[in-house]
C-alpha cells in the first residue's frame, strides 16, 4: 500500500535564503516540531497529485510526516505508485489473522493483513536504516505522539484504505462519475509500461490486492477535486469579515518590506552553480559591481533578477511582507537605519553577501491599534487571500474528517496477536 501526503513547511525554494541562515543560527529536531496540523492552507483547485507526496519521500522526513499526514487528512493509497516491500507476519497468531476482515466499506473488504502489512512497512520502520524498528522502538514511537495500536489501525484504515471507497461512493451519490474512457486509458498506458506478464507482480509490489483495487484508486482520484469543490466549498468573506481580520492580523507585517540581492559562497570553495559563488572573493567581486550599478541609477529589481539565483525570491529579489526579521543580523541591523527607496551597502553573514532594499514600510500607530486607512493595500490583499485560503482549508478540513469518519466504513475489533499490537506498558522511558 502506498501513502501520499501533503509536505508541510514554509521551506520554498524562493526562501533558500531564510532556510539556510536560520540552520547556521539553530536547528530543530523532529521532536520540537507541531505533531499535528489540522487545518492546511490548501487550494480546492490544486491537483491532488500534486497535493501529495510519495510515502518514500515522507520517510526522508523523519517519524513526525506520516502522523502529520492522519492530522491532516488528503491521505489517499495509492495515488503515487512506488515499490514497497510485502510484510509475511512471523508469529502463528499473526498468520492465523492473515485472512479475518478488518473492516468493510459497501461491497469492499479491508483484510487484516492489509492494514498490517501497510503499518509494518510504512510505519514500523528506522526511516535511516530502512529496518523494522524494535518492540521499545515502537512503543516510543507510538507514545510520542499519543498513539495507541488500536487507534494507529483505525486511522489507517480510515484515512488510507478505505478512504478511496468512500471517495468514490459519496461521489456517485452527488452525481459525480469518473470519465471510464480516461479511466481505461490511463489502465492501458500503466500496463503497457509494465507489461503483462509482469503486471500481477507490479500490482502486489505496489500494495494493490488486484486489478479492481488499482482501478478503484483511479476512480478516486478522478472525481476527487470535483468531490470537494462540490461539498466543501466556500462562500466569499464579507467586507466586515474582512475588515475584522485585516485590524486583528496587520499589526504581523509591521515593518519594512524589504528586496535582496543575495550572492551566497563557500567558504571551502566547493560550492555549485546552484548555491552560489565558490569562494567569497568571487561573490565579493559581483557585489562591487552591483553597487556600482546601483550607484550609477540602475534598478534595484533588475538587478536582484540578474544576479540571484533562479527561485530563490520573488521577482525583483521581492522577499514579501513581515519576512524582513528573518533575515540574518547583519541585514536587520542595517534596516534599523534605512528609510524607503535607500539601499545598503555590502553585508556579509559569513556565507553569504547581501545588499538589501527597503521598497515599503508599514508603520502602526503608537498606541499599536491598527487603522485600516493606515494599512497598505498590498498588506490589504495579502490579508484578503490568507483568510479566503483559511476558510476553504477548514471547510475542506470539515469535510473530509466526515469522509473518513463515513458510516460506510465499518471496522471490526482488532484481533489478538498483530505484530505491531505491542504492550504500551512495557516501555519504561526515560
Amino acid at each position: 500500500m502506498v501513502i501520499t501526503i501533503d509536505e508541510a513547511g514554509d521551506s520554498m525554494p524562493k526562501k533558500r535564503w531564510l532556510t539556510q541562515s536560520r540552520t547556521k543560527q539553530d536547528s530543530q529536531s523532529d521532536s520540537n516540531r507541531s505533531k499535528t496540523a489540522q487545518n492546511v492552507d490548501m487550494p480546492l483547485d490544486t491537483p491532488l497529485s500534486q497535493k501529495l507526496l510519495p510515502f518514500k519521500t515522507v520517510v526522508t522526513l523523519g517519524v513526525v510526516g506520516i502522523l502529520v499526514a492522519f492530522g491532516i487528512g488528503f491521505v489517499v493509497g495509492h495515488f503515487a505508485e512506488i515499490s514497497l516491500p510485502s510484510f509475511s507476519p512471523g508469529t502463528d497468531d499473526a498468520t492465523a489473522q492473515a485472512d479475518s476482515v478488518a473492516a468493510q466499506v459497501g461491497d469492499v473488504t479491508i483484510m487484516e493483513s492489509e492494514v498490517t502489512n501497510y503499518i509494518e512497512t510504512n510505519m514500523r520502520v528506522d526511516s535511516t536504516t530502512g529496518e523494522t524498528l524494535s518492540d521499545e522502538d515502537w512503543v516510543s514511537y507510538l507514545e510520542s505522539y499519543g498513539w495507541t495500536p488500536e487507534t494507529l489501525r483505525e486511522a489507517v484504515i480510515r484515512n488510507v484504505l478505505a478512504l478511496p471507497s468512500v471517495i468514490v461512493t459519496e461521489a456517485a451519490n452527488a452525481g459525480i462519475t469518473p470519465d471510464e474512457s480516461e479511466i481505461e486509458a490511463q489502465l492501458k498506458e500503466k500496463k503497457d509500461s509494465v507489461g503483462e506478464d509482469g503486471w500481477t507482480d507490479w500490482l502486489a509490489e505496489n500494495g494493490y490486492r488486484d486489478e479492481a483495487e488499482y482501478v478503484l484508486n483511479l476512480r478516486a482520484q478522478a472525481v476527487y477535486e470535483e468531490l470537494m469543490a462540490t461539498n466543501a466549498s466556500v462562500s466569499d468573506p464579507t467586507q466586515d469579515e474582512i475588515d475584522a481580520y485585516i485590524k486583528s492580523s496587520a499589526s504581523a507585517y509591521a515593518g519594512p518590506r524589504v528586496s535582496i540581492i543575495y550572492l551566497p559562497y563557500s567558504e571551502e570553495g566547493s560550492a555549485t552553480a546552484e548555491e552560489g559563488y565558490d569562494n567569497a572573493e568571487t561573490a565579493r567581486s559581483k557585489a562591487d559591481d552591483v553597487i556600482a550599478r546601483l550607484t550609477a541609477g540602475e534598478d534595484f529589481a533588475s538587478l536582484a533578477d540578474e544576479y540571484n539565483i533562479s527561485g530563490m525570491t520573488d521577482a525583483g529579489g521581492d522577499i514579501g511582507w513581515g519576512s524582513a526579521s528573518s533575515l540574518p543580523e547583519v541585514c536587520t541591523t542595517a534596516l534599523e537605519t534605512m528609510s524607503v527607496g535607500s539601499f545598503s551597502s555590502v553585508l556579509d553573514d559569513g556565507s553569504a553577501l547581501y545588499i538589501v532594499k527597503v521598497t515599503d514600510e508599514y508603520v502602526l500607530p503608537e498606541d499599536g491599534t491598527v487603522d485600516l486607512a493606515g494599512v497598505p493595500e498590498s498588506i490589504k490583499t495579502l490579508l484578503n487571500d490568507q483568510l479566503v485560503a483559511t476558510n476553504q482549508s477548514n471547510v475542506a478540513s470539515a469535510y473530509y474528517n466526515e469522509l473518513v469518519e463515513s458510516p460506510l466504513i465499518t471496522i471490526n475489533p482488532m484481533p489478538e496477536g498483530l505484530p505491531y499490537a505491542v504492550d504500551m506498558g512495557t516501555n519504561s522511558g526515560e
